[in-house]
């Protein structure tokens, strides 16, 4: 007799088309309305998926099997039932014309809390601190946005948006955890080291908002929801663990310009009794000094008194001033101090022209600050002041070296962080963030090398430079020009005649021939060996191998471009000088 076979598997009972239900089975198994369905997938973090087959249709949306079963034992699935049979009886009480019982039914709908969603989602804290990027940007957005009906953008959703926003940039300032500030088109990039986790978001400028007619505002408000629910969680928690009780608020929250980050901050007199008693706790040896407050702290603007001008985005400057170790006034209400005031060491202004400039401060503009607070260092002003063309304004996203390209002022930079940090008067170099006024080029002076030093250093770079215009010209990267110079160095003496240097140059330049024609044939194996292994791939990584090359041959042709450009830009200033 034959050999028993097993039970024919029916067509639709396993693999790919019991792994997956489209949305409308999803809905009916449920019990949900699709608005309903799709908040209840924001909240718990469930999104559709991409089968390999569609067995259902191919115009069709798919979700996990797991995931609908795991959605039907949500207890937020029940309030969802609850406020729709709610609604109907709202409803039929309207149909009556009955608004005394509508009004009363109104006030009484069923209400659910996320807070169990959070612990769900992020069962730690660092999980949370991790995923942190999109809901302040969130937050920051809507804090911006007006309370139109027309969009059921609700007011309290405004107000709370900024309300934990500040909260958090309050707890960046006083902790001293800003990293990068970076002004774009579409607002300030900021980036904060909270308990060792990158949390960069995003803040709109404070200009009016026309609100598009084709988002979805219902979707980003259901996302607002849960992010209100995390930030809150978040906030409580830094304020817990860092000893602090959560910052003062004024009592009328109706009026939101009237709350600033100046409010949720300790003011100056606050601040010295705190450090006061600080002192005298650890001069009395007891107990371990409070380390809630962390404002005493070092940061590049330590002991320098900005004045804001009123045509300057106060928000972002205070915010970033503070956080960095200096203090703040404005002309305004709430200011600490007046214009006037000797102790201000820095004006920050957005005007072509001063007119009743004074001497005892340096007058900038706004960019000079946040490039102060990218590269940890006091720039000089000079550069920076009203009505002057600003230098470039460099994003510390960027890195530049793997891009392949550095800005000519990132070498600047870089040679005046270089010559503070190491010069022979490091100390006094170290001072400038704390002197005011005019003193800083007195300080400037006390770091520079003797006469002779700076001729070779000018010599140097003169050098440098040229070698870098014959880089580009022959097309050699800047990144491999400057490995082999550092692997090459500076081999030839400084005591030989004219026609040595001359007999070396023919020499090289009959060497350089025959390394020309050694490199031609060494690229050249290196493409073969190349399209051969390239040949054993699979056809599925031939095609990823593809758009890396592609990738990097856009990089390559956007650095060129940016080598091009440079280097027109410094024929047309040569051109100009002379």
């Amino acid at each position: 007799p034959p050999a028993a076979m097993g039970a024919k598997m029916k067509k639709g009972k396993s693999g790919t088309a019991t792994a997956y239900t489209t949305r409308g089975k999803a809905l009916a198994k449920l019990q949900l309305r699709l608005s309903d369905f799709r908040r209840l997938c924001i909240l718990k973090g469930v999104f559709p998926r991409e089968p390999k087959r569609k067995v259902h249709g191919q115009r069709k949306t798919y979700y996990h099997t797991k995931d609908i079963a795991w959605l039907s034992h949500e207890p937020l699935l029940h309030r969802f039932r609850e406020q729709r049979a709610y609604e109907k009886r709202v409803t039929k009480a309207k149909a009556r014309q009955n608004a005394a019982l509508a009004a009363r039914l109104a006030e009484r709908r069923p209400g659910y809390t996320l807070d169990h969603l959070v612990r769900q989602r992020y069962p730690s804290f660092v999980d949370a601190l991790r995923d942190l990027d999109d809901p302040l940007s969130t937050l920051c957005l809507f804090a911006t946005l007006p309370a139109e009906k027309a969009h059921a953008i609700p007011a309290e959703a405004a107000h709370e948006s900024r309300r934990l926003s500040l909260e958090f940039m309050a707890h960046v300032v006083r902790s001293r955890a800003l990293r990068k500030v970076f002004v774009s088109v579409k607002g300030i990039y900021y980036q904060a080291e909270v308990q060792g986790q990158p949390v960069t978001w995003l803040m709109p400028h404070a200009l009016a908002q026309v609100l598009p007619y084709d988002v979805d505002y219902r979707v980003m408000l259901t996302f607002l929801e849960f992010y209100r629910c995390l930030m809150g969680f978040v906030n409580f928690k830094l304020y817990h663990g860092a000893k602090r009780a959560s910052p003062p608020l004024p009592e009328d929250w109706a009026d939101p310009s009237a709350v600033g980050l100046n409010a949720m901050l300790p003011t100056d007199e606050e601040v010295a009794a705190q450090q006061a008693a600080t002192a005298a706790q650890l001069a009395a040896g007891g107990a371990e000094a409070d380390e809630a407050d962390e404002e005493e702290g070092s940061g590049v603007f330590e002991g320098l008194v900005f004045f804001l001008g009123r045509e300057t985005p106060r928000e972002s400057l205070e915010f970033v001033i503070r956080a960095k170790g200096g203090r703040v006034a404005w002309e305004g209400e709430g200011s600490p101090f007046g214009e006037g005031d000797a102790r201000i060491t820095h004006a920050v202004c957005d005007r072509p022209k001063v007119a009743d400039a004074r001497g005892d401060r340096d007058y900038v503009q706004p960019q000079w600050v946040y490039d102060c607070a990218n590269q940890d260092f006091v720039i000089p002003v000079e550069a920076y002041a009203p009505g002057k063309e600003l230098p470039p304004h460099l994003s510390p996203f960027v890195d530049d070296e793997a891009e392949g390209y550095v800005p000519d002022y990132a070498h600047q930079l870089q040679a005046m962080k270089e010559a503070l940090e190491g010069g022979a008067q490091g100390a006094e170099v170290g001072a400038l963030a704390a002197l005011e006024g005019g003193a800083v080029e007195q300080a400037r002076e006390l770091a520079l090398e003797p006469e002779e030093a700076e001729a070779r250093r000018a010599a140097e770079a003169e050098r440098r430079y040229a070698s870098e215009l014959a880089a580009e010209r022959s097309g050699v990267a800047y990144s491999e020009a400057q490995q082999r110079e550092a692997e090459g160095g500076d081999a030839g003496g400084s005591g030989r005649g004219d026609a040595a240097i001359e007999g070396e140059d023919a020499e090289q330049g009959a060497a350089d021939v025959g390394e020309g024609a050694t490199e031609a044939r060494r690229l050249r194996a290196q493409a073969e060996e190349e399209h051969m292994a390239k040949a054993l791939l699979p056809r599925k990584k031939q095609k990823l191998y593809d758009a890396m090359q592609m990738g990097l041959a856009k990089k390559r042709e956007r650095v060129n471009d940016l080598m091009t450009r440079r280097k027109a830009a410094r024929t047309r200033k040569s051109t100009s000088g002379k």
